[in-house]
């Protein structure tokens, strides 16, 4: 997309190439990624498994540009959800109603006939579980941001959006590495050395009130505060009541300090390790087996690699794997946290 004909949300200068190149950027990010998802459709029409997939399409939070990810204003937490099923049920209709991502594993399991477990969070949007109440409310949170930290929570339902600040006193804006290496973000800070920021970028670089709400209908870039006008009392009241009801629901730990967290998830201060996965064999064959492989770590990932591989790439384990005579397999296991376990290799000799 041409860099003069993208649309400048108002907290960024409106004629500044640097910032109008890397919104440029993003737009034909969004046509290649785009294009490539046409492709996987495609493939799996030629594999003729497209009438037996459900296929669900959204993306990460906040995008690639400065004062979006990490934000829990809209910008940084509303992303696109698509959603196909092979019966193509609801074509071409939009849901106006409130999701979330946690509500991505409750469907899909609805759709696959399985038991959604009460502990999920989320609730169902489609197939034989689909939730009887619509959501009211959206709940985000922001805790630790890479290397920085700010404690942060937010509340939205179809027209107001509640900001709750837990650490006023911390500026909008982080140092963050990853951010500092963004074309955008580093002619953001050249400007504010010159004292050139325009007001809502300057807001950005300000300590931050302990409460926020915005109309999102009327204020769709949120930059006018609400949370001070007496007029919208009764709003910022059940708001905030709303967000005080989840944090106690979900015994928000984001109130917990670090060490206190790490002790939890590692008792003692000790690491745990991940088990030592085990291999056995299901089936057997004159010339091949089918091995199953397990590890004993609750929620641990599997990954295997065979000898016969001629690029040595680790794959995530799925389903039985085939071993033929003079092959082998390694395997090994980890669960974020956790110290990967040992690796253990079976080997199939010949006959």
């Amino acid at each position: 997309m041409a860099p003069d004909k993208v649309p400048v949300p108002p907290y960024y200068p409106q004629d500044n190439p640097v910032i109008r190149n890397n919104i440029a950027r993003m737009y034909d990010n969004i046509m290649m990624m785009d294009k490539r998802v046409g492709e996987l459709i495609d493939e799996l029409k030629e594999d003729h498994l497209l009438d037996s997939t459900i296929i669900i399409f959204s993306s990460d939070h906040g995008g690639p540009l400065a004062w979006y990810k990490r934000e829990v204003y809209d910008r940084g937490t509303h992303i696109p959800l698509i959603v196909r099923v092979p019966d193509k049920r609801h074509a071409g209709t939009k849901d106006e109603e409130l999701h979330s991502l946690v509500d991505i594993a409750p469907t899909m399991l609805s759709l696959a006939g399985i038991p959604i477990p009460k502990y999920l969070q989320g609730q169902s949007f489609l197939g034989a579980k689909k939730a009887v109440h619509p959501r009211k409310y959206i709940y985000t949170a922001r805790d630790r941001m890479d290397e920085q930290y700010d404690l942060i929570r937010a509340v939205r339902d179809k027209r107001y959006q509640y900001v709750r600040n837990y650490n006023p006193d911390i500026r909008r804006y982080h140092n963050n590495a990853y951010r500092l290496h963004m074309p955008m973000m580093q002619e953001i800070l050249r400007l504010k050395a010159k004292d050139s920021l325009n007001a809502p970028l300057k807001r950005w670089f300000s300590t931050k009130p302990v409460e926020e709400l915005y109309d999102v209908q009327k204020d769709p870039f949120e930059l006018h505060n609400l949370a001070n006008d007496v007029a919208y009392l009764p709003v910022l009241k059940r708001m905030r009541a709303a967000l005080n009801a989840w944090e106690l629901e979900t015994r928000d730990k984001g109130f917990m300090q670090e060490i206190d967290l790490i002790k939890l998830m590692w008792p003692g201060l000790k690491q745990p390790e991940t088990h030592t996965p085990k291999i056995e064999v299901l089936q057997q064959t004159e010339n091949e087996k089918l091995l199953k492989i397990t590890c004993a770590t609750p929620g641990a990932s599997i990954a295997y690699r065979l000898n016969t591989d001629p690029k040595g790439y680790w794959h995530l384990y799925l389903h039985p794997v085939s071993l033929s005579d003079h092959s082998s397999i390694k395997a090994k296991a980890i669960r974020i946290g956790y110290i990967e376990s040992n690796e253990i290799t079976y080997h199939e000799k010949a006959k």
